[in-house]
């Protein structure tokens, strides 16, 4: 059973579906959630993109602690240094944070946090097909 999740989301389609798939994992299997949203300092102030992480947290099972960090040029590093504070066992984030990206492309920040992560990564596509009825695995890439 994983006791610590970190999902990083940046309030685009992929990561609140990231958002939603870990409340739907954590209700199956138990744990407890972060949500972590990684700010640009000069551009986004914390208050609101804290309170958007409260409203997404009334979604699940336990309240799950929200996070906001200013992130400057490095917000892989960032989720890395909150997932090692935390001791998280798993990342959960969306496969990109561009509106317009093909669903087969991984972002810049998703990519640079699975090769220097130490725990596992967990992407979620931008579309999420549910699985057939008595299938037991969802399709996770669309064709």
């Amino acid at each position: 059973m994983m006791t610590h999740i970190l999902v990083a989301t940046d309030f685009n389609l992929c990561s609140l579906l990231a958002v939603q798939h870990t409340f739907n994992l954590t209700r199956a299997l138990g744990g407890h959630v972060t949500l972590l949203h990684v700010r640009e300092p000069e551009t986004e102030e914390a208050e609101p993109a804290s309170l958007l992480l409260q409203k997404l947290g009334r979604q699940a099972r336990r309240t799950p602690e929200c996070l906001v960090r200013p992130g400057g040029t490095d917000v892989a590093g960032v989720i890395l240094q909150v997932a090692a504070d935390m001791d998280a066992e798993l990342i959960v984030m969306g496969a990109h944070g561009r509106q317009d990206a093909p669903h087969p492309v991984l972002g810049r920040t998703v990519q640079q946090v699975m090769r220097a992560a130490v725990v596992p990564v967990q992407v979620v596509p931008g579309t999420l097909k549910l699985p057939h009825p008595g299938g037991r695995w969802q399709v996770l890439v669309g064709s």
